[in-house]
């Protein structure tokens, strides 16, 4: 069994016959241009050729890469695309979309066998993540990749899928830091590195592999934050079962355990900062978020007016306007302290395209200018769940429906553990 590693969240699994191509997202860049990959590898377009399968763990573009994807489908139309399907979103029908002409629904928690000798089973977690369950060769592999699960989880989980040989995890911080002041980089660092830890200490496998973290940011507002990264090389004086191979390496499994053989040579891409390309005005950036305003409050009903308003200064205006989910965009006045701050291209981005809210966050397209984060919390909390379609309503309308039920059924251990870990800290706080 082998397992190369391609970039960044990006392998390629092999045995029997199988070759299952994961999470490409190869070249060029991803949230809206504020993340680039760390490295670049010239070789994995060339070992893409020879994969049978293609499964995306979920739609963030740093997995769901389109370009990429489009470029592998034009080298390899008849790839199986195994294409995630669940009550909240379809990467099976978005793959149909793209062009892809063998599509295989991947349902939550079903096994599938790509062969004889070759299973896999998706298992769900929080709105749009999902972990894969390999079993192939004797071999039990679990890639995690950006799942994050309470403990109780983690125990209730590692009981059904029983002894685990290889774990791949991601260990970076994705997305921007809602750290007001911002900290040193090394305490950021010691944060991540403890938070790694604890995502392979119940799992207990025989091998780690840590990867899906080789980003970087290219925003000029959350250019710092790349001072603040880890490397595998950071997390191998942890465990001794900690391999950190580098991107094209490979991991060969002989016998009892894993040896990592270099592969081809990837090398380091410099840091480039993000251009915005275009510039619009402060009335294009208000009618898009009245426009966005609307599209939250039909999901949020007669709670929207309760919510707080988020003061942005459009950077490259030297203008301040207010968001607030009731009332839409307005302008402020430039005396106001506004919460943060961003490029209108940026804002334009967030207020009008699809999942504009996650690329707007998790791209890092913004800086913050105040201590009293709140309402920027609730913007982004809120934002997220209407756009995964995990608001209140939705979230009501899912106990009347069959599909519904079964969502909230396949991540049954991480809900038990979100509501006994809210329990045990509300708990610790009344002592």
């Amino acid at each position: 069994m082998e397992i190369s590693y391609l970039n960044h969240a990006s392998i390629i699994v092999k045995q029997d016959g199988v070759r299952l191509l994961i999470d490409p997202w190869l070249d060029g860049t991803a949230f809206e241009g504020g993340w680039g990959l760390r490295y670049d590898n010239p070789e994995a377009m060339k070992q893409v050729e020879a994969c049978t399968h293609l499964w995306v763990s979920h739609f963030h573009q740093d997995h769901f890469h389109r370009p990429t994807l489009q470029k592998i489908l034009a080298i390899h139309p008849n790839i199986i695309f195994l294409g995630n399907n669940s009550y909240n979103f379809q990467l099976d029908e978005a793959a149909k979309k793209l062009g892809f002409k063998n599509v295989f629904s991947v349902f939550e928690r079903k096994p599938i066998d790509l062969s004889d000798d070759f299973r896999i089973t998706r298992y769900p977690t929080r709105g749009i993540d999902n972990m894969l369950l390999i079993k192939t060769n004797g071999i039990t592999i679990l890639n995690y990749n950006d799942c994050r699960i309470p403990p109780l989880s983690q125990k209730l989980l590692k009981k059904k899928f029983g002894k685990i040989d290889i774990l791949l995890s991601n260990f970076n911080h994705a997305g921007k830091l809602l750290l007001y002041p911002f900290p040193s980089p090394g305490v950021i660092k010691e944060k991540l590195i403890s938070n790694f830890s604890e995502n392979y200490k119940i799992f207990n496998p025989s091998c780690i592999l840590p990867f899906a973290s080789y980003h970087y940011y290219k925003v000029p507002a959350s250019f710092k934050q790349n001072e603040a990264m880890l490397t595998g090389d950071d997390l191998a004086p942890l465990d001794k079962r900690i391999k950190p191979w580098k991107i094209g390496d490979k991991l060969v499994w002989e016998g009892n355990g894993a040896i990592i053989k270099k592969g081809n040579d990837a090398f380091q891409n410099e840091l480039e900062e993000l251009s915005y390309k275009q510039n619009y005005t402060k009335e294009e950036i208000i009618n898009a978020a009245g426009q966005f305003a609307l599209t939250l409050k039909k999901r949020l009903g007669w709670i929207s007016g309760f919510f707080p308003v988020l003061y942005i200064e459009i950077a490259d205006l030297s203008e301040i306007i207010g968001f607030k989910i009731s009332k839409g965009g307005f302008s402020a006045d430039k005396k106001t302290q506004p919460h943060i701050i961003a490029h209108s291209q940026a804002l334009i981005n967030w207020f009008g395209k699809p999942f504009g809210t996650d690329s707007f966050v998790v791209g890092a397209h913004f800086d913050i200018k105040n201590e009293n984060r709140i309402p920027l919390k609730w913007q982004i909390a809120l934002g997220i769940l209407v756009e995964s379609k995990l608001d209140l309503k939705s979230m009501f309308l899912m106990l009347f429906s069959r599909k519904g039920l079964r969502f909230l059924k396949s991540r049954r251990e991480e809900l038990l553990g979100h509501l006994l870990q809210f329990r045990l800290t509300a708990n610790y706080h009344d002592d």
